[in-house]
């Protein structure tokens, strides 16, 4: 509601005008949608639109609000899969996951190889045939082991570390 005032000469005269609030921003309720789908469903498009308009909502919205209905009020046997289709989904998620299990393993190895090749061991890249103190072979060994059972194959695991997979021990 707003007041509208008119200056007449030396008076003022105060007139209430009824504005209605704008419809556009009306929540409407699933009960409210549902008849506005009935009130509408045997209208022509002219007068759905001219109604549309009149409610404050965009034929778009009715026509998903008709959608959802439908959808609402279908048989459940109307909507489950078939059996090929469901045998098509299970093998392609079956697919998928061994797929996603390969790369996380990858990744987990190549995670593994990173640490075991920041760590400092400089001192080792000696050529073949020159000895490693036992200190330091201890520590490569456990840094070869955590890398291993981080997801890293033993193989690269040593070709990092500079020493042979049976020097390791």
């Amino acid at each position: 509601m707003a007041i509208l005032a008119i200056n007449h000469a030396p008076r003022v005269t105060i007139v209430v005008a009824s504005i209605e609030p704008r419809t556009r921003g009306r929540a409407w309720t699933a009960a409210a949608r549902l008849q506005a789908v009935i009130t509408t469903a045997a209208m022509s498009e002219a007068a759905k639109s001219a109604w549309c308009r009149e409610q404050g909502i965009y034929p778009g919205e009715l026509e998903k609000w008709c959608s959802g209905a439908a959808a609402a009020l279908c048989d459940p046997q109307d909507a489950r899969a078939s059996p090929q289709a469901t045998r098509k989904d299970r093998k392609r998620i079956k697919e998928l996951e061994r797929e996603l299990l390969r790369k996380d393993r990858a990744l987990a190895e190549t995670a593994a190889l990173l640490v075991l090749s920041k760590k400092s061991h400089d001192d080792l890249q000696q050529k073949r045939g020159r000895m490693i103190l036992i200190e330091d072979r201890r520590s490569l060994a456990v840094d070869i082991a955590t890398a291993h059972s981080a997801g890293a194959r033993l193989r690269l695991a040593c070709e990092i570390a500079g020493i042979d997979e049976r020097t390791r021990v």
